[in-house]
């Protein structure tokens, strides 16, 4: 890695900076290799942009899914998202270095229409209408 000073936070990857070898999907495992031509140095912070489409699933409950119930007042099916994050599966819903040793906090964004409800195992950070 060239021109990374000692006192940086931050390192956004460009061409100038960090020569990239190859960056590829692994065929058949949830997972996207990037081999730089270099060594990174130890402790360097690097920005990287990935372009990433996931998947709402319909029939598992697993990573980030849909499901529904039978309202039992009203006999009618509802729907809803909910996620289930066993070990491994955080990175079949956002690109993540989803390992215990790469723990970081997220921020998640939803939007909803105003006759719905959002529930979490985490307190509100703030709301806006829509």
């Amino acid at each position: 890695m060239s021109n990374v000073p000692d006192a940086t936070e931050s390192t956004v990857i460009t061409p100038k900076s960090v020569a990239i070898e190859s960056a590829k999907k692994v065929r058949k495992k949830p997972l996207f290799n990037i081999t730089f031509q270099s060594p990174i140095r130890p402790g360097a912070v690097l920005e990287i942009f990935i372009q990433f489409t996931g998947r709402l699933f319909n029939d598992t409950s697993e990573g980030l899914f849909r499901s529904s119930y039978i309202d039992p007042v009203i006999k009618e099916t509802k729907w809803f998202v909910s996620t289930h994050m066993r070990p491994n599966l955080a990175r079949s819903v956002f690109p993540c270095f989803d390992e215990p040793a790469y723990k970081v906090p997220m921020v998640i964004t939803v939007g909803r229409h105003k006759n719905m409800s959002v529930i979490s195992n985490m307190p509100l950070k703030s709301t806006t209408p829509m």
